[in-house]
């Protein structure tokens, strides 16, 4: 009988390389999944949502994606905590991550320490999408807190305030008909994404932000101690900036090493501190 998560052939219509195939299986080991390979891509690509009559697919480039972020929150990528989906004229994937998800992933953390919300008298107004006008109970704001252990024992809160006028859009049924709670959502992704990071290491992400010539070293692949240097570059990164310029100059392989991953969140972490 084989290993459950030893690299498998995949149906034709999801291309994967030898390397996203063992990224994967690794991640699969790393969230302590159950499930094998073949069927984690087939639910991965269950829920990426493609729009109607375009040529694209789900790449193996976005399942390294999809399962990059599953690894980095600690998440199982097949429980549908995540989403994503695809632009209609570029092919680009977005990915998401539900509330139920973000809690999951706050839970299984061992050093963190709870959550409080903030939240003001709630209002009504009365919105239109363009065609028809109605009534919206809201907050005008949401504040979630993620508390967290430090590593001097002390407990440090994470903020995220969400604001309504900012982020409510008529032209989404869920925001028409869950203002409330999509807004819980958004200050709870905007706190545990300050208090852990999340998002701030996937590559899509970080490929937007271009970083000066002469503050990027280059990493090339195969170079002996490459990740030794890569980690000491994080740990002296005297900014937020220059701890995503380093991280971008890695490798591919690199920046989904769990090493790696755990110096940025450390890193982020003392940043925040000082």
């Amino acid at each position: 009988m084989s290993d459950k998560n030893e690299v498998q052939v995949l149906e034709p219509e999801v291309v994967m390389t030898d390397s996203e195939k063992n990224f994967a299986v690794q991640v699969l080991k790393d969230v302590n999944s159950s499930f094998d390979l073949t069927t984690t891509v087939m639910a991965i690509k269950s829920q990426i949502s493609i729009p109607e009559n375009t040529p694209f697919k789900v790449t193996g480039t976005d399942i390294m994606q999809f399962m990059g972020l599953a690894r980095a929150m600690h998440l199982n990528p097949i429980m549908g905590g995540i989403y994503g989906f695809k632009d209609k004229k570029s092919g680009r994937l977005t990915l998401g991550v539900s509330k139920k998800g973000w809690q999951q992933a706050l839970e299984s953390q061992p050093d963190y320490a709870g959550i409080t919300w903030v939240k003001p008298e709630m209002q009504e107004k009365r919105v239109s999408d363009g065609r028809n006008t109605f009534n919206v109970i809201y907050y005008p704001w949401v504040k979630c807190i993620v508390k967290k252990i430090l590593r001097n024992g002390a407990v440090g809160e994470f903020e995220g305030t969400a604001y309504f006028d900012e982020e409510f859009d008529p032209l989404k049924p869920t925001w028409s008909s869950k203002p409330k709670r999509m807004l819980e959502t958004r200050a709870l992704t905007i706190a545990a994404s300050n208090a852990y990071g999340w998002g701030a290491y996937e590559p899509d992400e970080v490929s937007t932000l271009s970083a000066p010539a002469a503050s990027v070293q280059s990493f090339p692949a195969g170079q002996p101690g490459q990740k030794e240097e890569l980690i000491a570059q994080i740990t002296r990164a005297a900014t937020y900036a220059d701890l995503i310029h380093t991280f971008k100059a890695a490798p591919i392989e690199l920046q989904h090493d769990a090493n790696v991953i755990e110096a940025c969140k450390n890193a982020k972490a003392e940043l925040k501190e000082i």
